[in-house]
């Protein structure tokens, strides 16, 4: 603000903090894949930047679903190989892989 008088644009001062994202064109419409199945089912969702969880997060979310029967963790997309990666850690942890959605 004590610089607005050298820009020759306007400035527009919004709260902190804050980041610029046109939700409509970045997130699509979840797949029918993540439609509740039936209403005993649960979807947990960890919608963070999957690279910010470490071991101990992901084995405490493999714990939550092991502890509710047919849930499932829905986790940002992220590469195929990110996907292989956290769906054999689920499998080595004794969660089916299935239950695991990237959207």
């Amino acid at each position: 603000p004590e610089f607005r008088l050298i820009y020759a644009e306007s400035l527009l001062l919004v709260p902190t903090p804050y980041l610029p994202n046109d939700y409509f064109a970045t997130v699509a419409i979840p797949p029918a894949s993540l439609a509740p199945l039936s209403p005993a089912n649960r979807t947990f969702c960890a919608l963070h930047h999957v690279w910010k969880m470490d071991s101990e997060v992901f084995s405490i979310w493999m714990d939550v679903l092991k502890a509710v029967p047919g849930s499932r963790l829905r986790l940002q997309e992220i590469a195929p190989l990110g996907q292989a990666t956290l769906s054999r850690l689920a499998e080595a942890q004794g969660v089916d892989p299935g239950r695991l959605a990237f959207n």
